[in-house]
């Protein structure tokens, strides 16, 4: 099964490298794509939805805005197989609606403290003084709150690199009766055998070997 989910992955991804070097990956089957702004963002991201369908069955949603933030959003009122834009010029009156938890960086604990404070929604973050958003969140998270809810984002993406490290690892159940080293010694060489053909097949060479029992 987990065969099938990487065959996909790599096909979705390949399109996406096809159309543009700019890519951010988020899980296996979702990204940030990137182009210069004379595009027709709808027109673009509908050929590539189509073009992931033909390849690989699964249906898709994209989401269009010229900042990560608007992208996310839209995306989300895309789904579950639609396209959606959130221009810039509308990008405050969209986002001032929706409830905090929709922002990025908002999970549980910051969505509680902000509920405490008696802002639910984007506009009451809006409405509140920057100098109480940074003091109740520090400088950086205040001021990029309040951003977000006016609808401003200038995160860049960060680019699929080069790997800094490659390992394999085993995190479950695997338990060796005492004395039994000749099996201890057949699962080690397995598992760096493994690392060697994900080496080869990436065309890396390592400079230190880090092992963790």
């Amino acid at each position: 099964m987990f065969s099938k989910y990487a065959e996909v992955s790599d096909s979705i991804y390949r399109i996406f490298f096809k159309y543009t070097h700019q890519v951010q990956p988020v899980s296996c089957d979702e990204a940030y794509l990137e182009f210069v702004a004379e595009v027709d963002g709808v027109e673009l991201a509908n050929r590539l939805r189509a073009e992931i369908f033909g390849a690989t069955g699964c249906r898709s949603s994209a989401g269009v805005g010229n900042s990560m933030l608007l992208a996310r959003l839209a995306a989300k009122k895309a789904k579950p197989d639609g396209c959606f834009q959130v221009s810039a010029d509308r990008a405050s009156a969209f986002v001032k609606p929706l409830p905090v938890s929709e922002l990025p960086g908002v999970g549980y604990k910051v969505h509680r403290r902000l509920e405490a404070l008696g802002l639910h929604c984007c506009g009451d973050i809006c409405a509140a003084p920057k100098q109480l958003l940074q003091k109740e969140f520090g400088p950086k998270i205040g001021a990029q709150l309040l951003g977000f809810c006016h609808g401003e984002d200038t995160r860049p993406l960060a680019l699929w690199g080069p790997p800094k490290s490659l390992a394999a690892e085993i995190t479950w159940g695997v338990r060796f009766e005492a004395q039994q080293f000749d099996l201890v010694n057949e699962f080690v060489s397995n598992l760096a055998t493994e690392v060697l053909e994900r080496m080869k097949k990436a065309n890396v060479q390592g400079s230190h070997v880090t092992i963790k029992v």
